[in-house]
């Protein structure tokens, strides 16, 4: 047996006859969307910082020695980017506000 079927669970599956996985409550956060988008944007601004790096190096390697590259170069490049990716992040709930209204956790759908 398990703690019991969860409330709203599909019948006959895991959840309802009272085993699998079940949420608990307070261990993801209600803000988790909101979070996760975040994490996306810094993401992919450190994944477009690297690439632009690795742009500079083969133009550097294959195209033009002219083309700086360095150590610091590189460092700098890469900081603040990743300082322009947190501040877009930390900007998401101000930007959605202004574009589509406030940010607010969807509904949950109501079941018949």
């Amino acid at each position: 047996g398990g703690p019991g079927p969860v409330p709203g669970a599909p019948p006959g599956g895991p959840a309802a006859r009272g085993g699998g996985a079940r949420p608990r409550p307070g261990v993801v956060p209600a803000d988790a969307g909101r979070a996760l988008a975040s994490l996306l944007v810094v993401t992919v601004g450190a994944t477009l910082g690297v690439l632009w790096e690795f742009g500079e190096w083969v133009g550097h390697t294959l195209i033009d020695p002219e083309i700086f590259v360095g150590y610091d170069d590189t460092i700098g490049d890469l900081l603040v980017g990743g300082l322009g990716a947190l501040a877009a992040a930390l900007a998401l709930p101000w930007l959605g506000a202004r574009q589509w209204g406030p940010l607010a956790p969807s509904p949950a759908p109501v079941r018949r």
